[in-house]
């Protein structure tokens, strides 16, 4: 994600094209005490949220293609640092860990007395390890990551808060665990880039057709995809958006905004790990974001979801959109998801 996102004081977004009609403009009901609290937040970006996008930025510089690392000793060099970036964007002033003891896990506070007294002994920055370093995570048809008798992957859970006033979010078709009223909860589950095959890359159908995106769940992108980043201005007044399990490196920004990434294959262009015939395997039926015109040999169903995003000075922006089907948007935003397994 660029850096010239991070001023957020470029006026209102033009609307872009959606899946169904564009937003109400119901700008002129906002009343005024949610007005001042956007006045304040608009050139408000905590200087730890820039710190996070400008490292991987630098990090996906340097390290273009994840194929040709040796990543154990990539998160060596920059795990901790990498972590510790994190939890401060996320709102902490030190070292953070995920709470897993309870079902909806969240990020919590870890002594910093503590880490200083062990050193390097103590590794609170294990949910940030090889293993998940370039880790995706796809859409879940049920809010479960198994079928009995497999050990189930994580769930992530990112919940936003839509436009209020005149709510104008849509859906159809397959949307898979994902949650779609006057508001939008997305599901995920975490999938580790094994290294042994079945691994993510980009289909071997050499059209744009095949293009398709997922949560990005680690510092760097699988081998073959790129990054794409959504600022989303989220509802303003009395915002309630949420999340639990390791969001990392998708920031709810004070509570209020979400910049998620996107890690994006295209169509026939493939990395070191070469080319998918097909998506991997699961022990679930899960989903990807992906266009309508996904080839049929690839997709089971198809879906959308559309959010209205807050209606008031909209912020929204994206980096690195260009060349899909799969999301897009202006002022509000929409996502298309596809059935694959």
């Amino acid at each position: 994600m660029h850096t010239k996102l991070l001023p957020l004081a470029l006026g209102a977004i033009l609307l872009g094209c959606a899946t169904q009609a564009v937003a109400e403009n119901s700008e002129a009901e906002t009343p005024p005490e949610e007005r001042k609290a956007k006045d304040a937040e608009v050139n408000d970006v905590p200087q730890a949220v820039i710190d996070h996008i400008a490292y991987l930025e630098e990090l996906e510089a340097r390290y273009p293609d994840m194929g040709k690392v040796d990543v154990e000793a990539l998160v060596e060099q920059e795990g901790e640092k990498a972590a510790l970036l994190y939890c401060k964007a996320i709102g902490f002033d030190g070292p953070c860990t995920i709470d897993e003891t309870k079902e909806d896990a969240r990020f919590v506070a870890v002594d910093g007395g503590t880490v200083a007294a062990k050193g390097t002994a103590l590794r609170w920055w294990s949910w940030l390890s090889a293993s998940n370093f370039t880790a995706v995570g796809v859409i879940p048809e049920t809010r479960a990551c198994a079928s009995v008798p497999y050990q189930p992957l994580p769930l992530i859970t990112i919940a936003m808060d839509d436009e209020d006033r005149r709510n104008n979010n849509g859906r159809s078709g397959w949307i898979g665990a994902t949650t779609s009223d006057r508001n939008t909860t997305w599901r995920f589950c975490k999938v580790n880039q094994s290294g042994f095959g079945n691994d993510f890359a980009a289909l071997a159908h050499a059209s744009a057709d095949a293009n398709y995106a997922v949560l990005k769940l680690g510092a760097t992108c699988p081998s073959g995809a790129r990054t794409i980043a959504r600022w989303q201005d989220n509802e303003d007044w009395r915002n309630a958006n949420w999340s639990s399990g390791n969001t990392y490196p998708n920031v709810n920004v004070r509570g209020r905004n979400w910049l998620t990434y996107y890690c994006h294959f295209d169509g026939g262009k493939a990395g070191t790990s070469g080319l998918m015939g097909g998506f991997p395997w699961m022990s679930f039926r899960y989903g990807v974001f992906a266009g309508n015109r996904m080839p049929s040999q690839y997709a089971a169903a198809y879906g959308d979801v559309y959010q209205d995003d807050e209606d008031w000075f909209n912020v929204n922006d994206w980096t690195g959109l260009f060349n899909t089907q799969t999301m897009g948007g202006g002022s509000n935003t929409w996502r298309r998801l596809v059935k694959v397994r």
